[in-house]
């Protein structure tokens, strides 16, 4: 018994911790659905869309930094909501390494959205930190009026 317990803590210890892993923990909690239903599906580079229990999320992971993987703001939400169009007809087509350039089409619109630290944080020092960092989509340009 006790041999067994060793084997399994030695095991874990050895387990690789990759960003898919990470994000899909982190996806269970803010989808609100159990991990063996979310599925990550490839974006671009650390970048994975999280379906499950009916909902999506897009996740990532900081750059170089794979114990700090989170969700994403919500892109279609917000880009449904800036083009004026039904979410389910956007198309997103990442245009840079990562996923933080994306290019979005629907509704005869096409729009280029980036992920931007948009805020930062200062700690007790009064120097800036990254740790109260917020992150957001930002379009790189203005939507285009319909003809």
């Amino acid at each position: 018994m006790y041999r067994s317990a060793l084997l399994a803590v030695g095991l874990s210890a050895c387990a690789v911790v990759t960003p898919e892993t990470l994000q899909r923990s982190s996806a269970s909690e803010v989808l609100g659905c159990p991990e063996g239903q979310v599925t990550l599906f490839p974006f671009k580079g650390v970048t994975h869309i999280a379906r499950g229990c009916g909902r999506e999320r897009m996740m990532t992971c900081a750059p170089g930094d794979f114990d700090s993987c989170f969700p994403m703001q919500d892109l279609r939400k917000r880009a449904a909501f800036e083009m004026s169009c039904d979410p389910t007809a956007l198309q997103f087509t990442a245009l840079d390494a990562d996923g933080y350039d994306v290019g979005v089409a629907g509704c005869e619109r096409r729009v280029v959205f980036q992920y931007v630290r948009v805020s930062g944080g200062h700690d007790e020092d009064g120097e800036f930190t990254v740790d109260d960092s917020h992150y957001d989509w930002v379009r790189s340009q203005p939507i285009p009026e319909l003809q």
